[in-house]
Order: structure tokens, then sequence, then C-alpha cells
């Protein structure tokens, strides 16, 4: 019976509870490049799984008729010697020419008098995902062929 108390104890004790910051927290950009349409959201895609010191992501909604992309991504935030998981929502809207990346709905792993040291961090880490994709978006690497 002690034992399940420990167990319980350890789990609950090491639990930290998720909370959502200020909604109002979020990033908006866009950039002119001199691609279509469709190499614009070819290339947003392959971005999206290549591997990112920043964070981690998913992509959960791929619509080229409308050029939207949404995923989730979660990056890591180290505060006090510890380290956090900031998960967030991001979407890619692309037309002609033009590409906006929009992060928004931002969750994290830790207490709430830490919450707003930790989305300033974080958008940084995104500040940094979203010129990764603008860095994509123009470089000669990510016209090359995947399997080649």
């Amino acid at each position: 019976m002690n034992k399940m108390y420990l167990l319980l104890g350890l789990f609950f004790g090491c639990t930290v509870p998720r909370v959502a910051i200020d909604n109002d927290l979020k990033t908006e950009t866009i950039v002119e490049s001199g691609l279509s349409k469709l190499e614009i959201y070819n290339k947003a895609i392959r971005w999206f799984f290549e591997p990112s010191g920043f964070s981690k992501m998913v992509l959960e909604v791929q619509d080229s008729a409308k050029g939207v992309l949404i995923g989730h991504g979660i990056t890591n935030v180290d505060l006090q010697m510890i380290g956090y998981a900031v998960n967030f929502t991001m979407r890619i809207d692309i037309k002609d020419n033009t590409c906006g990346f929009k992060s928004f709905n931002y969750n994290i792993n830790g207490n709430s008098s830490m919450s707003q040291q930790l989305a300033n961090r974080a958008q940084s880490n995104i500040t940094n995902i979203e010129k990764s994709l603008f860095k994509y978006l123009s470089s000669e690497e990510s016209n090359k062929d995947f399997y080649k």
C-alpha cells in the first residue's frame, strides 16, 4: 500500500500544469519572393519536414487551392536551468510572390508566474523558426530533388 502512495506521489508531484498564455501573444510576418504560389507551397511543405534545431512540427492542414498550411509546433525554452516545452499553432498563407507566417495559441508546461518570461523566450525561438522558413524559400538547396 505504501508503494502505491509513493508512486502516486511521484506521479502527481512531477506533473506540471499546462498554462495557456495571453492569447494576444502572436507573431505575424509577410515576405515577398519571386516565386509562384505553387513553388512557395511545395517548398514550405518540404521545410516542414526538414530537421530543425528550433522546434518539432506537425503539419495538420494542407490546402493547395487556398494556399494554406496549418500545423502545430513545440519549441523548448530554458529558464532558470529548467527546460520547458512551449506548444504553438502556426499558419502559413501563400499567394503568388508572397508568403505569410503566423503563430498563435501558445501553451506552456509550467506555472503561471513564469508564463510571461517563457512566452518571451518562446517568441524569440519562433521568430527564428520564421526566419528559417523564409531563408529556406529563397535557398537553392530547397530547389534540389529530395531523393538525389
